[in-house]
């Protein structure tokens, strides 16, 4: 009967010393306050490029890039097989 209770003491004990100030440590305390209003992105002509035209064109243009790379790559394995056949046939 006392062992129960030294072990539900030190269980206790051990949740108040170990995980409470673990918890609280992760709690953030010197972030701003949020006044709980959205971001306006389309307020201004401003926020509607960098945020938006932008990284539209940059997806735009990293992918026509990357197809013209895509078939730059086929077309020489395709000269690299032509060769090797004609110097095959000679």
């Amino acid at each position: 009967m006392r062992n129960q209770w030294i072990n539900r003491i030190t269980g206790i004990y051990m949740f108040l010393f170990v995980y409470v100030p673990a918890i609280m440590a992760q709690k953030p305390s010197n972030l701003p306050k949020s006044n709980g209003e959205p971001v306006d992105f389309f307020g201004s002509l401003t926020n509607i490029i960098v945020y938006i035209v932008l990284p539209l064109i940059i997806i735009v243009l990293f992918a026509i890039w990357r197809n013209r790379k895509i078939k730059e790559n086929i077309e020489k394995q395709k000269k690299q097989e032509q060769d090797k056949s004609n110097q095959k046939k000679s």
